[in-house]
């Protein structure tokens, strides 16, 4: 059950210009309700609430995404495959959709099991807001390159209906949230620079930043190591 918002942590981390992290193991439309509400206080002490909608689509795609991968490590790890050897990687994928929506409950209980979270991480940081989506798992080298094959695509569409004609990948679905995400953001005028993905040996994570005010800012990998500035909300947990 995901605990009611907590306006005064959020409150005080807007405020005080600190870190605010959600920390769930599921992404239903409880805890994107949860998102929504985290995100309007940011947007409006940023001076942004029109960016609302477009951001909305873009964090719940990367949260998405990241559910999806830390499902696909339990599910492997179920069918005796190695998710990072490729050939192995494409004969799990064969059934993983079907089974895992079949099986939502199973799953999810696996992925607390194993510790597998998601993290959704907003900060206001000078003249930018940043907003991080990060999950504990190394991404495959497989999913790597569909995900740069799809950021490069983004740059052959000016617009979704050409890309939606265009892209179509059967073994996760259309294939088409990057490539929106970018033609979105691109849309709205900001540049492709406020996107940024990063990878290591325990964890993958996604990096927007924001501008509030003045040029557009580079952001640069917000610090998870426990720092005293972050607040945490475990929306696997009851109570506040």
């Amino acid at each position: 059950m995901v605990r009611s918002l907590n306006r005064e942590i959020v409150e005080q981390a807007v405020r005080e210009r600190k870190m605010l992290t959600l920390t769930t193991h599921a992404y239903f439309a409880d805890e994107r309700e949860y998102v929504d509400d985290i995100l309007n206080y940011f947007l409006e002490a940023a001076g942004r609430p029109g960016l609302r909608d477009q951001l909305t689509y873009c964090i719940h795609e990367l949260a998405n995404n990241a559910k999806k991968a830390n499902t696909k490590r339990v599910y492997f790890e179920e069918k005796e495959l190695d998710i990072h050897n490729e050939s192995e990687y494409w004969i799990g994928m064969r059934h993983f959709r079907e089974e895992t929506t079949r099986n939502i409950e199973v799953y999810l209980e696996r992925l607390r099991q194993s510790d597998l979270h998601i993290k959704v991480q907003f900060k206001l940081n000078g003249d930018s807001m940043m907003v991080a989506v990060r999950n504990n798992v190394r991404l495959a080298r497989v999913e790597r390159e569909k995900m740069e094959e799809k950021i490069a695509r983004s740059h052959q569409y000016d617009n979704m209906a050409d890309a939606y004609a265009s892209i179509e990948d059967s073994s996760e679905g259309a294939g088409l949230g990057i490539v929106m995400m970018i033609i979105m953001l691109r849309n709205l005028g900001l540049s492709e620079e406020i996107i940024r993905f990063f990878t290591n040996e325990s964890e993958t994570f996604v990096l927007l930043t924001i501008p509030v005010a003045g040029d557009e800012m580079r952001g640069t990998p917000v610090d998870d190591n426990g720092s005293s500035t972050t607040f945490s909300i475990d929306s696997t947990q009851d109570g506040v």
